[in-house]
């Protein structure tokens, strides 16, 4: 099992590769619900559990073994939620999302890098849906696996966090094959 400091230094490595309204959450009692907050819960596989079937497991031949992304993926897609189902009185709405991750079975850097990309196409989806003014739960997901991978939008997110990810911790991370 991961140590608290070891779960706290993936928290934050996603943190600081986000836009600030981004929260990055390791439980989901830390969720802050104000407009135009996206909370995204990172939840940690524990080392004997059985990942589920639909986890990504990234097999690249050009990337060194340690280099390889640990399994993980984005669950369920992105949800836009009123702030008024909630409970609150406040008008907007909120998005939240959650990225598992397994960070024994490979780099988990290179793999929330990816999901976290993932999580910023989706979003663009959704705002140009126009997910984040209606008043009903919006879920925005690709309809059939992998197809998020071909989208423009995808690939422009997931230069700029790779770009963020060099300049905030000074060196590069190897490139997935997208």
């Amino acid at each position: 099992m991961l140590s608290n400091d070891s779960k706290e230094e993936i928290r934050d490595f996603a943190d600081r590769i986000t836009p600030e309204n981004w929260n990055i959450i390791l439980h989901p009692f830390d969720a802050r619900f104000k407009p135009g907050v996206f909370n995204v819960f990172i939840s940690i596989g524990d080392e004997d559990e059985d990942m589920p079937a639909n986890q990504e497991e990234q097999e690249d031949e050009n990337l060194e073994e340690e280099n390889r992304p640990c399994p993980g993926g984005v669950t369920d897609g992105l949800l836009f939620s009123d702030l008024r189902e909630r409970g609150l009185k406040e008008e907007g709405r909120v998005s939240q999302a959650v990225i598992l991750i397994w960070p024994y079975r490979g780099d988990w850097r290179s793999r929330l890098v990816r999901e976290l990309a993932r999580l910023a196409a989706y979003r663009r989806r959704a705002l140009s849906l126009k997910a984040h003014r209606g008043e009903e739960p919006v879920i925005v997901r690709p309809e059939f696996p992998g197809e998020e991978l071909k989208d423009p939008a995808f690939s422009r997110a997931y230069s700029l966090i790779l770009k963020r990810t060099e300049e905030r911790f000074g060196h590069k991370m190897p490139c997935l094959k997208i």
